[in-house]
């Protein structure tokens, strides 16, 4: 998929030999987790406090709050998308989409992100922080993102809209064709697909999730 062309699992990768360490039998020497032991949002389900990942999604409209990027969060309940609208009464609402962690009617367990069967948290934590990207939120400046796409200089990655049900499919993935949406600047939050980056790209504090 696209994400095999970008940059974020090189970022990953070394976000994680910086921060994820395990010790050596025991002794006092530490060395780098394996990829097989990195902590996932399923195994500190229940734990307290909850770990919220904070992260943005692109869209082509700027409606309600006059920004190109909403809200998308990891947590133990799995990924959630939050879409200001105006209601009816013309005041402003939220609409949520949330997909679970899940298992597969194969009986294997999925992710709704479709990257591997279960997210690792340091995973989510690399999307949150993938500031440098082909399209910036408020930062965004139109041919330069598509420079930065081109040039496969980009963090931010595609996946599956919280809004559709892909548990049932094993590992659901996007295709490059999504490249060629980042290249022209085409971000729409009804696609199979949404391009999730840092999430300061909408709020930088979190205060709002």
């Amino acid at each position: 998929g696209v994400q095999w062309w970008s940059l974020h699992p090189i970022y990953r990768n070394r976000l994680a030999n910086t921060f994820l360490f395990q010790q050596v039998g025991l002794s006092s020497v530490l060395e780098p987790q394996p990829r097989s032991e990195w902590a996932t949002f399923t195994q500190v389900v229940g734990r307290m406090p909850v770990p919220v990942v904070c992260a943005a999604t692109h869209r082509r409209a700027n409606k309600v709050t006059g920004l190109k990027s909403i809200s998308f969060t990891f947590s133990p309940e799995g990924v959630s998308m939050f879409e200001p609208v105006l209601n009816d009464e013309n005041r402003v609402a939220v609409n949520t989409y949330r997909q679970p962690f899940s298992v597969s009617p194969a009986g294997q367990t999925t992710s709704a992100v479709g990257t591997r069967p279960d997210m690792p948290i340091i995973t989510a934590a690399a999307i949150s922080g993938a500031a440098f990207n082909s399209v910036m939120g408020r930062h965004s400046q139109g041919s330069t993102d598509t420079l930065l796409a081109l040039l496969n200089l980009r963090l931010g990655v595609w996946l599956p809209n919280p809004r559709y049900n892909l548990s049932g499919r094993l590992r659901p993935r996007a295709g490059l064709r999504y490249l060629f949406h980042e290249v022209i600047g085409h971000f729409d939050i009804t696609d199979p697909f949404v391009h999730v980056s840092d999430g300061g790209h909408w709020e930088n504090l979190g205060l709002v999730e």
